[in-house]
């Protein structure tokens, strides 16, 4: 087997077809701002019924505590009166069991997102006397049927590009 520094992989030349293509498209991006929505945080008290939100995409299972913990949900939310994006951080594990829970109940019924749901997020004491924190959830609505207003003006932001003009 021959070792890493003996095997050639040289890029494979485009057709002219191709490189046009390539370059057409390349030429589309790079002219168009990288744009991205900037969140706001969103802490839902315990005890506190939320009402007109929907999940509007998988949310991010898998963000590694700064605190040593395990691992954060972040989950992005649409507020369903002003269509304002917000992050609901889920790091309880419990609660984050509640949520994948309901996402995943929904993907096999063949809902899509948008999610629109309700929630509460409340103490409950198990049988042995500990008490935890729940996550209940309610989704109400999917898919087309969950009319999300568009992102506003005021939470867009644009990428920094790493190349510098001067």
């Amino acid at each position: 087997m021959p070792s890493e520094t003996q095997i050639e992989n040289p890029p494979v030349p485009l057709t002219d077809e191709a490189a046009a293509f390539v370059g057409r498209i390349e030429a589309d991006v790079s002219d168009q701002p990288r744009r991205f929505v900037v969140t706001d945080r969103f802490t839902a008290e315990q005890g506190t019924l939320y009402q007109g939100y929907a999940i509007v995409r998988t949310p991010n299972y898998d963000i590694p505590s700064k605190m040593g913990y395990g691992p954060s949900t972040a989950v992005e939310l649409a507020r369903l009166d002003d269509g304002r994006r917000v992050t609901l951080w889920v790091s309880n594990q419990y609660e984050q069991e509640h949520l994948k829970r309901l996402i995943d109940t929904a993907a096999e019924d063949g809902k899509a997102f948008p999610l629109e749901i309700n929630f509460v997020r409340h103490k409950k004491v198990s049988k042995n006397g500990n008490e935890y924190n729940k996550l209940t959830i309610e989704l109400i609505n999917s898919g087309d049927s969950v009319e999300v207003p568009a992102v506003p003006d005021d939470q867009w932001g644009e990428a920094v590009s790493s190349e510098t003009t001067e």
